[in-house]
Parts: structure tokens; sequence; C-alpha cells
């Protein structure tokens, strides 16, 4: 995600057209979409759910460029981007502001060492809770299957402490070419969905 086209270099130019301001979202259906990638999903969800408003973080300029491309070719109107690590944008919201959290193919930080890098933590669900409205839901998606291990291994902490329970019925799908090309090379697509009570 490193390397920047000249087209996306280009769309990075309306960036301050789109950058989150928490305080025009008030009484919205909020979609925290974290770590948007290419912006695929991102931009496919927000045309299927036009009365939800999507804050899309990313931290990498080619991905975010690769968004604001979406969104100004399909006119899309429900999106905000967010350009910093989450942690610092949920900082900024007030409790139960969140209606669901979508988080697609995280970072695995392959290396055990820096397993620790990983955004899906306790110290992450306890910064997240407070700000989901009950019966937000959180959908997350990994192809790494010793990630997919961790987060089941969370699924006692949130039931019994951040009363998140596991459920099904995902809303919505949509393979980008990153979730086709995890296919095609015989990694395991595990999809975890869980619904605050």
């Amino acid at each position: 995600m490193g390397r920047i086209t000249a087209a996306q270099k280009a769309n990075l130019n309306d960036l301050d057209l789109y950058k989150t301001k928490i305080k025009d979202l008030k009484n919205k259906n909020i979609v925290l979409d974290i770590g948007f990638g290419n912006g695929e999903y991102t931009a496919a969800y927000a045309n299927a759910f036009q009365e939800k408003h999507l804050i899309a973080t990313e931290v990498y300029l080619s991905g975010i460029g690769s968004l604001i491309g979406l969104i100004n070719k399909y006119k899309i109107s429900n999106i905000s981007i967010f350009d910093e690590d989450v942690r610092l944008l949920m900082d900024q919201m007030p409790k139960d502001f969140l209606d669901s959290v979508n988080i697609l193919f995280p970072d695995p930080w392959q290396k055990a060492k820096h397993h620790k890098r990983r955004l899906i933590s306790e110290d992450f669900l306890y910064q997240l809770h407070p700000l989901l409205k009950p019966n937000a839901r959180i959908f997350v998606r990994t192809d790494w299957e010793d990630y997919a291990e961790q987060i089941s291994e969370l699924d006692e902490v949130m039931s019994s402490h951040f009363r998140l329970k596991r459920t099904q019925n995902i809303e919505f799908e949509f393979e980008t070419r990153f979730h086709q090309r995890a296919i095609k090379e015989g990694r395991e697509i595990n999809s975890f969905l869980f619904t605050k009570l």
C-alpha cells in the first residue's frame, strides 16, 4: 500500500473536502470503517446503505487516494475520511456514538514479536466499547489463521466483560480483489460478528 500512483496523488487534493468532523455527525447512523485498504468494500457498502454515514479510516495515502477516486466517480455522499491512527479519532468520539464497526483484513503483523501491534486486543476493546450504542455490531474478517485464533480467544472476554455476543447474519457481502486473492492463495477467510447487548 506504500506506492502511490499519479491518479491517487491527484485525488488527495480533494482530501480536505472529505475529512471527518465528529461534531457534524450527531444523530446519524454511524459506521466506523477501520483500515479500508483501497476503498473497494467501503464504496460498495456506502452505496448499499445510503442511510448510513461511514467514517473511513486509513493511514496509507495510496488507499486514501483510491477511495477519493471512487467517491468522486460514483458521487458518494455518505463517506468521510480520517487519515491518522483510528485510536486518535476514537478519543474524540462521545459515548454511544457508533452503530457499527467494520474491520476487514486488519494488518496481521505476521512476526510473533510484532503481534502486540495488532489492532484487536483487550486494550482496543476497552477504548471502543463505550463508543458503541446498544445493539451496535462489530464485524471483523481476517485471512490469517493465528489472528483468527487470537480473536477467538478474546470471545470469552468479549461476552463476559464487554457484553459483546457473537452472532451470525452478516449484513453485507462484497469480495474485494484482496479477498479474492486470499482465497486463490488458499488462505481461509474467518469472519466474526459481535453485537453489544
